[in-house]
């Protein structure tokens, strides 16, 4: 015997133990155990597992059944004391006899046994051998007469068609309630059809007709002299005569007028909630509790370029492209259905075509039963517009108008800084533009600016934080100045079709000339080698990744890249360096890095190799797409350079980066003209 049965006492019979759980609108039944025998009985197999389902799982072919259960746990925690009942034992359990109900292999006799204390509700089962209900009728009758008499005229809904004289007997309840009498009554077959709604006859004919099935259901509406509707489920049950044909149909009728309308306003407010989800501007998804996407409205084309289909089923965490925010939302989430509360996170999601845009991320739990999260609902609100609008007013609070330089504003700014932070060895250089106010008179005013747009370019060059660390690489001979303006120039072009910020941007350009600043670190014999490296080293020459990262955590103006300097040599498979990432846990900007490195160093030559042309590099990035490199990234280079004839590549790579860069810029505040 199964221990949640054993402690009701209950023997080797066919019985199913169920957990009742009630809130305000619905009852929901739970099973806990069954016995061995209920389950071969209904026809599962042994290694089937029960625990957890729900009871219309198990009674799939008698939704009435399920129907009666519940109505008769609502009315018990009502009132107990008011519900008719078998029998009671103790305080506790209340014992009910319900009639007849279809199981999988045929019929049965459910007796219910419910300890409202304890929540639990046990059903045993006592199989009904006959195949005609009114010799099972007859035996129940000959034990309790009186009462089932008294419940077939006066409560059930009840009714009894002769199919032999064409008529049929209508309990007391089911008369009045369709206006026949106030009685029960025996009226012709055309009478009681002539109560159901003319759409419905035809469906409700045909189940009569298909009796002989052994079970016969349907739903339908009856209509009343006031013209109102009421609803209804049926289920017959044939009696045969000794040659086999059907002569009588007893059935039972449930009014679920109340239960319809409900559902039919559920159904009004589930068509209000999606016209308003699916037109609005955010993004509404519903999250599984296996933290899985079973939902997203349309308007994720808008703002992701994705197909609702394409999304759904997918982790939610899969469009997060940054590690450390997939771990952070994970905790918000978990947050949210811990302490079962809405929170709200900023974070950036990755978009079909490989772009990133900053979003607001809305996560409220929802839950089907008191205290269990099971769902949540996560909105997401694009604000990318918002953050290049404040990049862009952070920039120009920040920058002289003209010259791009910081201003006074931010040199008062980085004077209180150096003072909180008690630096030393601060030096200040001031210069001056001889002969500026003759050269505007001579030559005008605009003259003046590009002569002072040239003066801030010169000193902005010479005394930028990066440019040490860019000439130790240029005399150490690890990168040339041409291909820091290869680099730069390439991801300039990917930059602007990505649509970047104007802050990511910078990010990305710095990215290009300093990704490789930690192989100042790597020994001369080992960086300058013309042939292949040994074993040992290339385990040095991998280092220069996490040396990287660690010098620019060092540097004021480089610790902003130096997580996408450490994953600038990871794969696409994961199986890169240092920390074999794989997929989107790899920075976009590291992404972007890794496919643009890669030409560059296919395309010219090294000590160590020859150079290819720019139609092979193509061909080979795209071999590699999908292992190596992000397949979108790959498709957004081929895009931007894929077309151009090698002269044309040429001309473009060894242009100048800071004119590509301006360029950038006037794109980006003002859009492409």
């Amino acid at each position: 015997m199964n221990p949640s049965l054993r402690h009701e006492g209950i023997s080797s019979e066919s019985a199913l133990a169920l957990h009742v759980s009630v809130s305000e609108t619905a009852v929901c039944l739970k099973i806990l155990d069954m016995t061995s025998a209920f389950a071969a009985y209904i026809g599962l197999p042994a290694d089937t597992e029960t625990k957890g389902l729900r009871l219309p799982d198990i009674f799939t072919n008698d939704a009435l059944f399920v129907e009666e259960v519940i109505d008769y746990i609502i009315k018990i925690r009502d009132d107990p004391a008011a519900v008719h009942c078998d029998a009671r034992d103790g305080d506790d359990h209340i014992i009910f006899t319900l009639q007849y109900l279809q199981i999988i292999k045929g019929w049965a006799i459910a007796t219910l046994r419910y300890n409202p204390v304890l929540d639990i509700l046990i059903i045993y089962f006592s199989p009904a051998e006959d195949r005609s209900i009114a010799t099972n009728a007859r035996h129940l009758m000959d034990l309790k007469q009186d009462l089932w008499l008294s419940r077939f005229i006066d409560q059930g809904g009840y009714w009894e068609m002769d199919c032999v004289k064409n008529t049929i007997f209508v309990s007391r309840s089911l008369a009045r309630t369709l206006y026949l009498g106030e009685d029960a009554v025996i009226v012709s077959v055309d009478r009681f059809l002539d109560t159901i709604h003319s759409q419905d006859r035809p469906a409700v004919i045909r189940a009569l007709n298909n009796v002989e099935n052994e079970y016969a259901a349907v739903k339908s509406r009856a209509v009343l002299p006031d013209g109102q509707l009421i609803f209804f489920s049926s289920y017959g049950i044939p009696e045969y005569d000794e040659n086999g044909a059907v002569v009588k149909i007893i059935g039972r009728t449930l009014n679920i007028t109340e239960r319809e309308r409900a559902f039919n306003k559920l159904q009004i407010s589930e068509k209000r909630f999606r016209g308003i989800v699916e037109n609005a501007s955010d993004v509404f998804v519903i999250i599984s509790p296996d933290r899985h996407i079973v939902y997203v409205s349309p308007n994720i084309r808008l703002i992701a370029g994705y197909d609702p289909a394409d999304v759904t089923g997918r982790r939610y965490v899969s469009f997060v492209p940054d590690a450390r925010e997939q771990r952070r939302l994970r905790r918000e989430f978990i947050r949210s259905l811990r302490e079962h509360r809405h929170t709200q996170t900023q974070c950036r999601i990755r978009c079909a075509d490989g772009a990133e845009k900053w979003c607001i991320l809305g996560i409220a739990p929802v839950s089907s039963e008191p205290g269990e999260a099971t769902e949540a609902i996560v909105t997401i609100h694009d604000i990318s517009e918002q953050m290049r609008s404040d990049d862009k007013l952070r920039y120009m609070g920040s920058h002289d108008a003209l010259t791009g330089v910081w201003n006074r504003f931010m040199f008062e700014e980085e004077m209180m800084r150096i003072g909180q932070d008690h630096a030393v060895g601060i030096g200040l250089v001031i210069a001056d533009v001889n002969g500026l106010k003759l050269i505007n008179d001579a030559f005008g005013h605009q003259k003046g600016d590009e002569i002072l747009i040239k003066a801030a370019g010169l000193i902005a060059g010479v005394f930028v934080g990066d440019v040490s660390l860019k000439e130790t690489l240029k005399i150490r001979n690890v990168e040339t100045a041409t291909h820091m303006q290869r680099m730069e120039n390439m991801v300039i072009a990917m930059g602007k079709k990505l649509g970047l910020p104007i802050g990511e941007f910078d990010r990305l350009v710095l990215l290009a000339s300093m990704h490789d600043i930690g192989k100042v670190a790597i020994p001369d014999h080992v960086i300058n080698k013309p042939g292949d490296l040994t074993g040992e080293e290339w385990e040095i020459m991998k280092t220069h990744s996490d040396m990287g990262c660690r010098i620019a955590m060092t540097s004021q103006e480089l610790s902003g890249i130096a997580n996408e300097i450490a994953c600038h040599h990871e794969r696409w498979d994961g199986g890169g360096y240092p920390n074999g990432y794989k997929g989107f846990e790899i920075p976009l900007l590291s992404r972007i890095i890794s496919v643009v490195d890669a030409y560059d160093v296919m395309t010219h030559t090294r000590i160590y190799k020859d150079s290819m042309s720019h139609e092979a590099a193509i061909i080979e990035l795209k071999s590699c797409a999908g292992t190596q490199f992000d397949p979108d990234i790959v498709a957004l280079f081929t895009d931007v350079f894929g077309a151009l004839s090698q002269e044309k590549m040429l001309a473009f790579i060894y242009s100048d980066p800071d004119e590509n860069k301006e360029s950038f810029r006037h794109y980006a505040v003002i859009g492409n003209p």
